[in-house]
């Protein structure tokens, strides 16, 4: 959102794995804001069991960031 809390829709956001096992920084892909200025990971659970910190940036401003944690659980 911008400063008057209105939705900045085609923003480029990068997606980084942040931690994970055996995983820093790794780059996942880029996506864009939708008119609703949200923008959304596809991520696979058949990567390994553990706990993942992902991040969010938008391309053009490295300092603009959010994270969410996770974890992938194994099958039974």
């Amino acid at each position: 959102m911008d400063t008057a809390g209105q939705p900045i829709p085609n923003q480029s956001i990068r997606w980084y794995i942040q931690n994970g096992p055996g995983i820093q920084n790794q780059y996942l892909e880029s996506s864009s804001t939708d008119i609703n200025g949200l923008a959304q990971l596809n991520l696979s659970g058949q990567r390994m069991a553990g706990a993942y910190v992902i991040r969010s940036e938008i391309a053009d401003v490295q300092l603009l960031f959010a994270t969410h944690s996770l974890d992938i659980l194994t099958g039974k």
